[in-house]
């Protein structure tokens, strides 16, 4: 059988509730063509014809899930041998799930060993409904896209912080989709803390008392500063770096938090023809950048990245 030959750089594709974004980057690392479509009546279509249109047949691609389609639980790991992880993480975690445990595919990432005071290892693992799942990628492959990686928005978003926030220590890493949010809480490069924040742009634009939104959002992120430093027995969290949302919101966040906040600029990555990242493109863009290896990357100081 012919081998596929496949085509250099990288498509990262991030399809949810709020709609698709698609961005290239190419093989010096630089963002190319970033897309977003609102809520398109016909997913597969659109992929199909941006695909042909930019020709990117045969571009190897990642694939970013929306938080809407998966749970992420935090659960102690296993004691067993790396073969017998996946089956014994799945038994730990089927009362917690949603749905039924043979209808669910599960990956896992590990907190780093001094995490929760070090006194037992900890994993988190991103459940979702097969059936979800292959809904998501029969599109992304049908349109002649290499897809040969999935990858969660918690990750993507940390991939974008390590290239545009690195900071030696502990921050908070923010980004909030139409219904939702989530926020990373980051030492030295790595994952400690993932929480899902229940407020979303879209809440925001329809409220009739912003202040208070913005108020309810400080009160999240505190919580989970508090957590982190009693709980996880950790330091003191210095920095907030958030994607870019509502007007007036980050300066809320810098007056209300003891923390230098400051907005996520990918400026660095963009190619001499692309003149601004969409903020709608940050998690296709996170996606893509998951692969890239460290030091290829315009302007990267380094930081290790979390396990996928």
């Amino acid at each position: 059988m012919r081998r596929r030959r496949l085509k250099p750089g990288r498509v990262g594709v991030a399809a949810g509730p709020d709609g698709v974004a698609m961005t290239y980057l190419d093989a010096e690392g630089h963002i190319g063509t970033h897309l977003f479509f609102e809520q398109p009546d016909d997913v597969e279509y659109l992929l199909e014809s941006v695909v042909a249109e930019q020709k990117w047949q045969d571009t190897p691609c990642t694939l970013v899930l929306h938080p809407a389609y998966y749970q992420l639980l935090l659960t102690d790991a296993p004691a067993v041998e790396s073969a017998e992880l996946a089956q014994a993480v799945r038994w730990k975690i089927k009362d917690l799930m949603s749905f039924p445990l043979e209808e669910a595919a599960v990956e896992t990432f590990p907190l780093p060993d001094d995490a929760y005071h070090g006194r037992q290892k900890k994993l988190y693992a991103a459940a979702i409904q097969k059936e979800t799942l292959q809904n998501l990628v029969a599109p992304v492959e049908n349109a002649g896209l290499a897809l040969d990686c999935i990858d969660i928005a918690e990750l993507s978003l940390q991939n974008i912080a390590l290239r545009c926030a690195p900071c030696e220590g502990a921050m908070a890493v923010l980004q909030l989709f139409g219904a939702e949010g989530i926020l990373n809480l980051v030492e030295d490069g790595e994952i400690y803390f993932c929480r899902r924040v229940e407020i979303g742009l879209e809440l925001m634009r329809h409220s009739n008392d912003l202040q208070k939104m913005f108020d309810s959002l400080v009160l999240e992120i505190q919580r989970s500063l508090d957590f982190y430093e009693s709980q996880m027995g950790k330091g003191i969290i210095t920095h907030l770096h958030y994607e870019r949302g509502i007007d007036g919101m980050g300066e809320h966040l810098s007056r209300a938090l003891p923390l230098q906040v400051a907005e996520l600029d990918p400026s660095h990555l963009v190619g001499a023809q692309v003149a601004d990242v969409s903020a709608t493109c940050m998690s296709a863009i996170g996606g893509a950048l998951g692969t890239v290896p460290e030091g290829t990357v315009p302007g990267e100081k380094g930081g290790a990245r979390a396990a996928g």
